[in-house]
């Protein structure tokens, strides 16, 4: 197997499979080696998660001693206890993983070559070309705000990637932020966040009218999302100035970090399966919730001016997010998975929940910004004729 195959063996597969074939106690030791990678292929890490999976591996080393013979150990599980440091040394991973010259073979292999000069003199020429276009495009970046070129620099070169915000540094900014608002459930996000770059250009369909039905739950999650009940109906619209327009811009896909997000396609395609992270009733613990997206769709919605005496105090908190702000939000509808309260599994990373859709409401109207992952579904039956829905959470595939 390759090493992605290997990856989703050990994370999504051995879990369920393996439960019933190893030992209780072999099986258990499994775990801590899953529990490891699970922490070990995030695309960002802190020290403390480290520090975690080194805990991990050296459990399951030392387990693994008592527990096997010691003629079918190997080094490598000497090397799993060396992660740590090098982690600390060189980052995540990813950034350094010992499969990166199958990346360059794959580009080598591309390059057109006129057969008459040395590969590398044609190499360095195609190299430089390259680095003197993406200068070119930064500097335009930096100078215009005009979204016409934006064909053409796609063309120019593939690191192109559109976006409204011309300065480098700003754009890592929005990045950051927006992958501290899809993993944090405590930050407030109301769906007209910056997207990150790797969502543009937008694939975008032609404007149409929500549904009155999914309408209501849009209405009510503005009115939730930015706190003002002054908020009426588009029927409405005679009657005041703050209404929630009816029109919005459906996206055949979003691109978000990497990993493309679908909704049901025309020819009844499945939408994507995918897990977000809410906050409980009491505020005290954080639910993570599976869902199917039905479609991806783009609203613009500019909120009612704040009170004047209000302003200070919010500017003291929240002034990058008031100075960025922008009227187009991007949400996702999704219909969401009765839950269950089923903790029986909860060590072998598989959650379950009831495989029928819960009523719609506001929350159906999701941010993309907090779609945390895509994940892994199966039906199962248990003795008792009881359906219920395994569902294990994905790692994601491609990283910052």
């Amino acid at each position: 197997m390759k090493a992605d195959e290997w990856k989703s063996w050990v994370l999504v597969y051995s879990p369920v499979l393996l439960k019933d074939v190893l030992a209780k106690d072999r099986f258990k030791n499994w775990i801590n080696f899953v529990d490891a990678c699970h922490l070990l292929i995030k695309p960002m890490i802190t020290f403390d998660e480290v520090n975690t999976a080194h805990q991990f591996l050296q459990t399951f080393c030392t387990r693994c001693d008592e527990l096997y013979n010691a003629k079918i150990l190997t080094c490598n599980m000497h090397l799993h206890l060396h992660l740590r440091d090098t982690i600390r040394d060189f980052g995540p991973v990813y950034s350094y993983w010992l499969f990166g010259f199958e990346q360059f073979n794959g580009l080598l292999k591309n390059l057109k070559t006129n057969r008459k000069i040395g590969f590398e003199e044609t190499f360095m020429k195609k190299f430089i070309e390259d680095i003197h276009k993406d200068d070119l495009v930064n500097s335009f970046l930096q100078s215009t705000r005009q979204t016409s070129a934006f064909p053409l620099l796609t063309k120019l070169t593939s690191s192109f990637t559109p976006t409204t915000i011309p300065s480098i540094h700003q754009c890592t900014f929005h990045i950051q932020s927006f992958v501290e608002a899809s993993e944090d459930p405590n930050v407030l996000v109301k769906g007209n966040e910056p997207l990150p770059p790797s969502a543009f250009p937008l694939s975008l369909k032609s404007a149409t009218t929500m549904s009155d039905i999914h309408y209501v739950h849009l209405l009510q999650y503005y009115k939730v999302a930015y706190n003002n009940e002054q908020l009426v109906h588009f029927q409405q619209a005679s009657e005041s100035p703050y209404f929630v327009d009816n029109t919005i811009t459906l996206l055949k896909y979003i691109n978000i970090l990497g990993q493309i997000y679908k909704g049901k396609g025309e020819s009844g395609s499945c939408g994507s399966l995918v897990q977000a992270k809410f906050i409980g009733s009491t505020g005290e613990h954080i639910i993570a919730y599976m869902g199917q997206i039905q479609y991806i769709f783009t609203h613009s919605f500019t909120p009612p001016p704040i009170s004047s005496s209000l302003t200070p105090l919010l500017c003291t908190h929240r002034c990058p997010t008031q100075l960025l702000h922008n009227s187009q939000h991007t949400f996702a509808f999704i219909k969401w998975y009765t839950p269950k309260n089923d903790k029986l599994q909860e060590y072998e990373h598989i959650e379950t929940c009831f495989p029928t859709f819960s009523p719609d409401d506001f929350q159906c109207v999701l941010p993309v910004h907090i779609i945390m992952l895509e994940v892994a579904t199966a039906e199962h039956t248990t003795r008792r004729k009881v359906k219920k829905m395994l569902v294990i959470p994905l790692p994601k595939k491609q990283y910052i």
